[in-house]
């Protein structure tokens, strides 16, 4: 199994797919490794910010630094790409706060910041006076006022901001938080949401046992977000105790959690993984596994998910295995007889895909008030609302919830 100082060359490889199975594994596994970030914008330089939208998508999930921030800045003070402009406004809403506060002046005054970007920074930064104790209680009655609207009738990023300074606080409470998850009578309330993430983002090992049993809750937000806490934990304590229910569980538990074997780079979770794939019926489940599988870069997985390919005896509709096992055997120079027309179906099924998403822009213009509205920073009844299963607007390539739906 490669490890990530091994794939991080892969962020400025010649081939695109390779470039982007080599983000996916970073971004997957909630990496907060500052070296992420100058490697996209060098691979920006070489083969152009269009070339690396998705790696742009990613880039507001990894760590700034004050050169990188300085960077997307002069960039998006220069390009006229609007993908690009995007990405580098979601870049700067979600870099530390730290640094955010010190580039203020610098953001306000860039051509290209949205209004929405800015009004973001400022929400953020009104918290960093107040007390953990403060925040604690203004989380939780934002909680209450939000109670009983919808998701995109609020400000949902609100909480969130709450939740950043939280986690890094060394007085946070994390026996009352997991006592508060605990609490059966929070289930599908917002507190119950932000709490889930404020374990994850605290890293709270504690909290694993309840966020498994969020899993088990019939509702895709909070399991979305539970998968990812469990994710940012990141111990083997969470591969073993996951392992040791998995097989028994319903499948709406295992859909959810499947992916976490793959996204937690460890020898415990592939050997959990190599494990249940062979077992396993569901084919949608083994997709899930097949997908997970190739984030670990193992030649150990190859033969396995080479085998689900070769007996379609997977949901095709959920994930090609081939491009990502196409990009596993680059990273580790395997020579499958199969890899050139993969290769070659797969661009024409893009080159397909980028027609559709022409057909798409017809219909719905990119713009900053549409990306604006998507980011849920302004509502308005007059757009179009994308599915977080639908091809995400800025084509990319990936579905809305990993890509710009990913607030």
């Amino acid at each position: 199994m490669l490890q990530a100082e091994q794939v991080k060359p892969f962020l400025c490889h010649q081939e695109k797919m390779v470039r982007e199975h080599a983000a996916n594994y970073f971004y997957s596994s909630c990496s907060r490794d500052a070296d992420l970030m100058p490697l996209i914008l060098e691979s920006c330089n070489k083969y152009g910010e269009e070339e690396n939208s998705l790696l742009l998508a990613y880039a507001s999930n990894f760590p700034q630094t004050e050169n990188t921030l300085r960077t997307v800045l002069e960039r998006l003070e220069n390009t006229s790409n609007f993908n690009a402009i995007h990405h580098y406004n979601h870049i700067i809403s979600w870099a530390d706060h730290e640094l955010v506060e010190q580039f203020f002046s610098k953001i306000r005054n860039c051509k290209n910041i949205f209004p929405a970007t800015l009004d973001m920074i400022k929400r953020r930064l009104s918290f960093i006076p107040c007390s953990t104790e403060t925040l604690w209680f203004e989380l939780m009655d934002y909680c209450d006022e939000i109670a009983h609207k919808r998701l995109d009738q609020i400000y949902y990023p609100h909480g969130l901001h709450m939740v950043e300074i939280l986690a890094q606080r060394d007085d946070l409470p994390a026996e009352d938080l997991v006592e508060f998850l605990q609490d059966g009578e929070t289930y599908y309330r917002y507190e119950e949401l932000y709490w889930t993430i404020l374990a994850g983002e605290a890293q709270i090992e504690e909290a694993i046992p309840v966020l498994l049993d969020k899993l088990r809750i019939d509702t895709d937000f909070l399991c979305d977000e539970a998968s990812k806490s469990l994710i940012k934990i990141g111990t083997d304590r969470v591969i073993e105790e996951l392992k040791s229910c998995f097989p028994s569980e319903s499948w709406h538990f295992r859909n959810f959690s499947a992916h976490i074997f793959g996204d937690i780079k460890s020898s415990t979770a592939e050997n959990a993984l190599l494990e249940l794939l062979p077992v396993e019926t569901d084919p949608t489940i083994k997709a899930h596994l097949g997908m997970g599988a190739c984030n670990l870069i193992s030649e150990n997985v190859v033969p396995k998910v080479k085998a689900l390919i070769d007996a379609n005896d997977y949901d095709y509709s959920m994930v090609d295995l081939r491009e990502p096992l196409y990009a596993v055997c680059q990273m580790l120079q395997i020579d499958l007889e199969e890899l050139g027309d993969w290769k070659k179906d797969l661009q024409q099924h893009k080159e397909a895909t980028r027609q559709r998403m022409k057909v798409m822009d017809n219909s719905f213009p990119l713009s900053p008030l549409n990306f604006l509205s998507l980011d849920q920073t302004q509502h308005n009844n007059k757009t179009r609302k994308i599915g977080r299963n639908e091809p995400c607007p800025c084509r990319s390539g990936e579905k809305y919830k990993k890509c710009c739906g990913n607030i």
